[in-house]
């Protein structure tokens, strides 16, 4: 059966369908606002063995048919994920990530797709709606629904999910998620807007936010699927109490030690001595005695407790290094780091994290073609964030960027932009690249 809700928002109608399309998901919605529309389906698998975190996937792709285009480039054929699909996936990822219990840890995907595109409604806050409106149907135990919204400020007006023509001449860029109760998830660009005029914008968010779970709550009430229950984990607080009672005092000096890896050699250390002593490897051969409890719990549990004493000492005042609440790590800049081929460069550093950045300045021909749903633009101004393996120690294969190094990269271009020559006043293209 086929069930669809609407409501005007923004001076338009927003709907949300379910049960024409992916029948055999968990849950789907197919979500239209004016002449774009995205589908959205949730799938969900049974649990694998051992699994100690919530293995929640989000997929987000914009076909260019969907804007009757046809791919650029030899092989015509949408191919890995563009910059504007995996700030999407970000984005739908956050708010709705939290708002399951942390004892699901059933592999979910949520897969969207964009299936029409007007160009003057960006798909990506609809995809947000479509993802939670899926959610919200299904069998998983998700505690939405959650509504997102794009609030502009054009001529000193709030405009509720502005045109593409209105973006342009907006001096704010917010897109807001939350819950009926509460906001969950900010995102914003904005060029000079004072503070109360942001809070105000975050307030009308969340007035549309409630009217657009209203409209999802109609839909559940029409078709929803009854929730899986979720088994409460073992209860472990007589254990953990134990061990808070016995090695709780001794952390805050261990998390004091001087410098990233060796407090974190530290910490790794007073945990393996605490384990020793609550729960001993037992001699090749041999099982451990009656009753001592599991190695793997014990230290898990040892871990939390550090993370607790960590939080509480930063909430008392006092960080693991000694900073309170208004003091800053020292910084230090310089500039002209790198040979003088390179047209620009600098190192930054504060305490111990690091960021050696370069410039490079081009012509026109140097811009950046974006092909995607829009008519193709060019791009004067890139900004490249990179975060290897060695900044933290560890180790892991350089396989291109990550999702998160894209996100980064683009939050840092996004407050550098309104601060650069104006695109038609300046010959250059420039490509920051942050390392």
């Amino acid at each position: 059966m086929i069930h669809k809700v609407e409501k005007t928002i923004g001076g338009r109608t927003l709907s949300i369908e379910s049960g024409r399309i992916g029948r055999q998901a968990a849950g789907s919605g197919l979500v239209q606002y004016a002449e774009t529309s995205v589908f959205c389906a949730v799938t969900i698998a049974p649990p694998r063995e051992g699994l100690d975190f919530f293995p929640l996937t989000v997929d987000y792709r914009e076909k260019t048919s969907a804007a009757g285009k046809i791919p650029g480039g030899f092989f015509k054929r949408e191919g890995r994920p563009t910059t504007k699909e995996i700030l999407t996936c970000r984005m739908i990822d956050r708010p709705v990530r939290p708002l399951f219990p942390k004892e699901f840890q059933m592999d979910t995907f949520i897969a969207l797709m964009v299936v029409s595109a007007d160009g003057q409604n960006d798909p990506d806050i609809l995809a947000m709606i479509a993802a939670s409106a899926a959610l919200s149907i299904s069998e998983a135990p998700f505690l939405g629904p959650t509504g997102s919204v794009r609030i502009g400020l054009v001529d000193d007006e709030f405009v509720v999910n502005p045109s593409t023509e209105e973006c342009k001449t907006s001096k704010l860029d917010l897109v807001v998620s939350g819950t009926r109760d509460s906001v969950t998830m900010v995102e914003c660009g904005a060029n000079e807007v004072a503070e109360d005029t942001m809070l105000e914008a975050i307030d009308r968010a969340h007035e549309v936010i409630r009217e657009i779970i209203e409209l999802q709550d109609e839909l559940v009430r029409r078709c929803g699927q009854p929730k899986l229950e979720i088994e409460p984990g073992e209860d472990h607080s007589a254990l953990l109490n134990d061990l808070r009672g016995r090695y709780g005092d001794g952390i805050p000096a261990v998390l004091r030690t001087t410098g990233k890896l060796a407090r974190k050699a530290a910490t790794k250390e007073f945990i393996a001595n605490a384990l020793d002593e609550v729960a001993p490897e037992p001699e090749e051969g041999s099982e451990p005695p009656e009753g001592q409890p599991d190695r793997k719990l014990v230290k898990k549990l040892l871990n939390n407790i550090a993370e607790e004493v960590e939080r509480e000492m930063i909430l008392s005042g006092e960080r693991t290094d000694g900073r309170g609440h208004k003091d800053i790590r020292q910084l230090t800049m310089e500039v002209g780091t790198l040979p003088k081929i390179v047209h620009g460069s600098a190192l930054f550093t504060r305490g111990e994290t690091q960021a050696l950045c370069s410039v490079t300045l081009g012509t026109s021909r140097d811009q950046q073609i974006i092909d995607g749903l829009a008519e193709e633009t060019k791009e004067s101004f890139m900004l490249h964030y990179n975060f290897p393996a060695y900044c933290v120690g560890e180790t892991w294969p350089n396989r291109g960027p990550k999702r998160r190094e894209i996100g980064h990269g683009a939050l840092a271009a996004r407050a550098l932009r309104p601060v650069l020559p104006p695109a038609d006043g300046s010959p250059y293209t420039i490509r920051t690249v942050s390392d």
